[in-house]
């Protein structure tokens, strides 16, 4: 009795043992741990002679996103900058992405070129025939760290013939032109699935991520939204600008309700919608430096408006000329002519003119 109970416990063990292993699940499990991969190209913390890239370049502890130190790009004799390796895997089949960040000290926005080759085209080609990956103007580099992810199965060759043989990669190459501050270049490494804390880059909410899908270039601030920190004084200037755009608006209403002219004071609202409404949203002005010269520029362009209509309004003294409530042009006022006669327009020292001789510029 004893043998047979124990013959049924080693063969359930061993079924036991036979199913953890069975293919299926150890394919599942495989798959959990492969769902990530990530290949470095470069994190520059290794000495310059260990390092296999070529450029305008150094390595730095001065600003780094990952690691302790970075590749610093900077030329003294005022060269365009640049950066390239041929020392790499060839096979970015598995991949999803080339990530890399770069760091602008500068208050100046710079934008830079990635160019990749493949064994389909040799360098000539990729020259003359358009047969690399080559994204002119792709990097955009705000100012502060850029984190670029670069989407590695969309891409096709400048010509447009093909896709890029992601199987056959020989050389990645960046260049930046010339530029007034150095740049700082880190952590370029190729990922797939959702990377850890082991090799993702540092970010911050204010940072500036980029996403370059072969021909399409998408910036956005890296967030989330909510964690991005507004000083105070800049909501201030914001309330402030609201308040001077809608106290213009409410002029100009009344101003041509009496018949007034008010089309140079028109003016300072439409930049005020082009700054606060459409270039408060790229990315490259929402940095609070740019944001606070909108607001000050709107307060300022809207504030002058408002008091010169506000002179004409109340009947104040002043320099201030518009149209009477008729309608009718004065010498003095801020006229705007409808279109001359074309035929009778005559051109004289580079200009075309009038028949009284005044210079014309027809939009």
């Amino acid at each position: 009795m004893k043998t047979e109970i124990r013959s049924k416990f080693i063969l359930i063990v061993i079924l036991v043992s036979l199913t953890a292993c069975s293919p299926e699940r150890s394919s599942r499990r495989n798959t959990r741990e492969d769902s990530v991969r990530v290949t470095v190209l470069g994190d520059f913390e290794k000495s310059m002679k260990q390092i296999r890239w070529d450029g305008t370049f150094s390595l730095s502890g001065e600003q780094a996103s990952h690691g302790h130190s970075s590749c610093k790009l900077a030329d003294s004799a005022g060269r365009a900058l640049w950066l390239e390796t041929t020392d790499m895997p060839s096979d970015w089949s598995d991949f999803e992405l080339l990530k890399f960040d770069i760091y602008n000290p500068s208050v100046k926005l710079y934008y830079g070129t990635i160019q990749i080759f493949d064994s389909k085209g040799t360098d000539e080609q990729a020259e003359f025939k358009g047969q690399s990956y080559f994204g002119e103007g792709k990097l955009f580099m705000n100012t502060g760290w850029n984190h670029f992810e670069f989407r590695v199965r969309n891409a096709m060759v400048e010509e447009g013939n093909r896709h890029l043989a992601v199987d056959e990669i020989r050389k990645l190459r960046m260049s930046f032109g010339v530029t007034g501050s150095p740049l700082y270049i880190d952590n370029i490494r190729l990922t797939a699935g959702t990377e850890t804390e082991a090799s993702e880059s540092a970010t911050q909410p204010e940072d500036c991520t980029v996403i370059i899908d072969d021909r399409n270039v998408y910036p956005s601030l890296t967030g989330p939204a909510d964690r991005i920190k507004t000083d105070s004084v800049l909501l201030e200037l914001k309330k402030e600008a609201a308040s001077a755009v809608s106290r213009l608006g409410t002029l100009v209403r009344t101003a041509e309700m009496q018949g007034l002219q008010a089309l140079y004071q028109k003016i300072p609202l439409i930049t005020a919608d082009i700054g606060m409404n459409i270039r408060s949203n790229l990315v490259w002005f929402q940095s609070e430096e740019e944001q606070r010269k909108i607001f000050e520029y709107v307060i300022t362009s809207c504030s002058q408006a408002s008091h010169e209509l506000e002179e004409i309004l109340f009947a104040r003294q002043g320099d201030i000329f518009t149209n009477e409530p008729e309608n009718e042009v004065s010498k003095a006022s801020f006229y705007v002519p409808p279109y001359p006669p074309m035929s009778e327009l005559k051109a004289s020292d580079g200009v075309y003119r009038d028949n009284a001789g005044n210079p014309v510029m027809v939009l």
